[in-house]
């Protein structure tokens, strides 16, 4: 059985197997994690395993870098 999918890399370099699986609800249990050269999707993994992508608008978000700033201010929320 083969899964259809495409590489991808992460911000921080590393590359990814993306499954063509589209993630359709936010879930508290997912990480997620953008991707290079995407302006609108994230990676989600559940348990360090990549299980699908994520359109930002689903977690109410209008990019990648929109997104990636509210997590910049979540986490100083949280160490303050």
């Amino acid at each position: 059985m083969s899964q259809r999918g495409d590489w991808a890399y992460l911000t921080d370099g590393k590359s990814v197997y993306i499954p063509d699986h589209r993630i359709e609800r936010h879930n508290a249990a997912y990480a997620y994690e953008p991707l290079r050269g995407y302006g609108h999707n994230l990676a989600v993994f559940l348990d360090d395993k990549c299980i699908g992508w994520i359109d930002v608008s689903t977690l109410e978000h209008n990019s990648v870098k929109e997104w990636m700033a509210a997590q910049r201010k979540r986490s100083k929320r949280r160490r303050s």
